[in-house]
């Protein structure tokens, strides 16, 4: 049987909720705040990829929200997402792609457990149904809160700002915020159509505004955005800081309690405003693997102050038995999602190891770029790695596989590029990848050092850390060239013509084909490389059809039937032999088969 509660979460809301609060007074009651966030569509106990039930999903926290509720009675309880749903898992993947004529599965489950309100991240806003829910019960009207996300012809917030929400007669405003830098993320056709706001200026603007026209008992913050705002060399009041909840917090007075999302790991803490306030924050983590149980007991005090007891609790969702009743409401959805990945697509004739030759000439890399280029018919291509998986072996191809091979949520987009551009883009990414080598016996990749030693920075198993993460080790096709890292940084690629031999112009322009996070502006790579920032990028995308990566790679390979893993030959690293000689190090290298990249 389901195991109700923890005890330290049974003993905590029994002491501070009040007996029969339907009908007490907002100074001597209680509200039970349950949370999740970053679901990224983990609505079923089940690993489609891998074929196996899952410990955790939304269908294990219903069965924790469903006893509550009967326990405590709904008027007692808020229930609140962060935002982070509509992308990341085979569910959502389905509903976003294949199936876009039902109602997503991620509105369904959300409309079962009767959400009060929930948030909005950068993810979400990559899902076109998510801004226009076209396929959503018009019966059925979700609180989505977001006060910085503007039309841009308007200047009027996209969606709901904030909402009130009423429990007995405890009156809650919850704002929502989120990062400003996820217009990076927005389809084109919608880069025009919304604008984003400074986090601490769009606060300050709408925490006054509430605290005068609603005078909220409880002010709940929702923002979906890292704690870390010093990253990329933000500071505290940096303008349009993409982490900029924690300069919220600090900044702008009158939050009772802050939520927020994004971070990976579920974390509980207080943050000490300019004012003097305490101020209780926690963010839950990612893939519905928590949920947190806040506790608010109001108790007025003899100078007429209201007093707020604030408690937190964050549990794993895995402890708690998946509500069979919400696995019967989702029945067919699973019948019909299991059916799609388990196809077949198309048959590998033999097998690939994509972190054997991530460096050299890559099998892996040019499956993607055969991909890309036969779909959008570019003159180029380029991509990087974009998988964990070691091994893709020989045989028959399900859609499950495919969604091993290329991790990420990313589309395909098609831009215009001078040459010159695509030899400077090219230029860059080679000299993050490569060490300038002096002789045969340097090594070739760039990687982190022990700064007292200048030794290799490595793992407790031994593998270096590389500079760059896999995902920038980028590979062209459709062009013939060189990359010589004997020469400097800046001064290695040469490109010497298309792959067909035609001549390539550095002053022409042509069309380049990659994944929409690096098309997009992700990792500043094109605004590091050649300048590009996003009106940059709003001029060069060309229109094509939304289609994802993994739907690409299905079409591609269904075409051709039989696939057969080759590296190219388009590219080759020079000087010859002494990449030869790196690779036999490499060979011989026992510590060196997989390199880890993320030492800082």
């Amino acid at each position: 049987m389901f195991r109700k509660i923890h005890i330290h979460i049974t003993l905590m809301v029994t002491t501070l909720l009040t007996a029969g609060c339907h009908n007490a007074r907002v100074d001597d009651s209680s509200l039970i705040i349950l949370t999740t966030g970053n679901l990224h569509g983990a609505i079923l106990p089940y690993d489609f990829k891998a074929d196996t039930a899952s410990g955790y999903s939304l269908s294990n926290i219903s069965s924790y929200i469903r006893d509550m509720r009967e326990i405590y009675g709904e008027d007692n309880i808020l229930m609140l997402d962060a935002g982070g749903n509509f992308s990341g898992s085979v569910e959502a993947y389905y509903f976003n792609y294949i199936d876009t004529v039902g109602e997503p599965i991620y509105y369904r489950a959300l409309k079962y457990i009767d959400y009060d309100a929930f948030g909005l991240s950068q993810n979400d806003l990559k899902i076109e149904e998510c801004l226009h829910p076209r396929r959503l019960d018009s019966n059925w009207h979700p609180r989505v809160v977001c006060a910085n996300l503007l039309n841009a012809k308007t200047k009027k917030p996209y969606f709901l700002p904030y909402c009130i929400v009423k429990k007995g007669d405890i009156r809650i405003a919850i704002l929502g915020l989120t990062s400003p830098e996820v217009n990076l993320w927005l389809p084109k056709m919608l880069w025009k159509e919304i604008m984003t706001t400074d986090m601490v200026e769009t606060a300050q603007e709408w925490v006054n505004y509430i605290r005068m026209v609603e005078k909220p008992d409880l002010l709940i913050g929702m923002f979906q955005c890292g704690r870390d705002y010093t990253a990329h060399g933000y500071e505290m009041d940096s303008y349009k800081n993409p982490n900029g909840g924690i300069p919220v917090i600090k900044m702008v007075d009158g939050f009772d309690l802050v939520i927020m999302g994004k971070d990976v790991n579920p974390s509980v803490y207080t943050v000490v405003n300019d004012y003097g306030h305490k101020v209780p924050v926690f963010n839950v983590g990612i893939l519905g693997g928590n949920v947190a149980t806040t506790v608010v007991h109001f108790n007025l005090q003899e100078d007429g102050s209201m007093k707020k007891i604030i408690h937190t609790a964050i549990t794993p969702s895995s402890d708690y038995e998946v509500n069979e009743e919400f696995i019967s409401q989702f029945s067919h959805d699973f019948t019909s999602i299991h059916g799609w990945i388990t196809q077949k697509i198309g048959t590998f004739d033999n097998s690939c190891h994509p972190f054997e030759d991530f460096m050299f000439q890559s099998p892996y890399r040019k499956f993607i770029n055969d991909a890309q280029l036969w779909y959008t018919e570019a003159d180029v291509s380029i991509s990087a790695v974009f998988t964990r998986t070691p091994e893709f072996k020989s045989g028959d191809v399900l859609m499950s596989d495919l969604l091993y091979y290329y991790s990420f949520e990313n589309e395909i987009v098609k831009l215009r590029m001078t040459g010159q551009e695509i030899d400077r883009l090219l230029e860059f990414t080679y000299g993050n990848q490569f060490a300038q080598m002096t002789d045969g016996n340097c090594r070739l990749l760039n990687l982190w050092t022990e700064p007292t030693t200048g030794s290799l920075a490595r793992d407790p198993e031994g593998h270096p850390y590389l500079r760059i993460p896999l995902t920038e080790f980028f590979e062209a096709a459709g062009i013939r060239y060189t990359v010589d890292v004997s020469k400097p940084r800046g001064n290695r690629v040469e490109i010497q013509s298309f792959a067909d031999g035609s001549p390539f112009n550095l002053r022409s322009e042509y069309t380049v084909a990659m994944n929409s996070f690096h098309g997009s502006g992700g990792d500043d790579i094109l605004y590091h490389a050649i300048g590009w920032n996003s009106e940059t990028l709003q001029m060069r995308m060309l229109p094509i059809h939304s289609i994802h990566m993994r739907e690409v790679m299905a079409q591609f390979l269904s075409h051709k039937g039989l696939y057969r893993f080759e590296p190219s030959t388009d590219w080759q690293l020079l000087p010859a032999k002494w990449i030869e000689a790196e690779k036999q190090r490499l060979k011989s290298d026992r510590a060196t088969p997989i390199f880890s990249d993320n030492w800082k």
